[in-house]
């Protein structure tokens, strides 16, 4: 996974991602940190999608917040990375992309 293949609006999900483990506590950006950032655009392709197809957004955030709840949590240090799972839907995405 090459981080400069990626599009703008994808580098601002990771960050907010990024953003979201750290407020968190959570040292591993997981696939989970990802789908909260991009619930939480209200500008997004996802919410578009998601609302065109009468998916409860609300109810998907409450779960995947809950989910981050349980999550690993450190403290003294802001050193997150990106974890195997996110790794592995990045990478896919960048498959996919070039396909």
């Amino acid at each position: 996974m090459n981080m400069q293949n990626l599009t703008q609006k994808s580098i601002e999900a990771v960050n907010t991602a990024t953003q979201i483990a750290r407020e968190n506590g959570n040292q591993q950006i997981t696939s989970l940190h990802l789908l909260k950032a991009l619930l939480q655009d209200e500008n997004g392709l996802i919410i578009g999608l998601l609302k065109k197809s009468n998916v409860s957004i609300n109810e998907i955030l409450n779960v995947t917040s809950e989910y981050i709840n349980k999550l690993p949590k450190v403290s003294g240090g802001s050193n997150e990375y990106i974890s195997a799972d996110l790794t592995k839907v990045l990478t896919a995405a960048e498959k996919q992309a070039k396909d």
